[in-house]
């Protein structure tokens, strides 16, 4: 399996995205501001 396969990559604001996304992951990786990290961190 190549690893496009594997990586999924959303662009956009990561507090509209998070609550769609349905699927495990092991990893997310979200470039925020620092006033919204206790919004992530739940």
């Amino acid at each position: 399996m190549e690893l496009s396969e594997k990586i999924n990559i959303f662009e956009g604001d990561a507090v509209e995205i998070l609550p769609t996304l349905n699927d495990t992951y092991d990893l997310i990786f979200i470039d925020a501001a620092k006033r919204k990290v206790s919004f992530f961190l739940k």
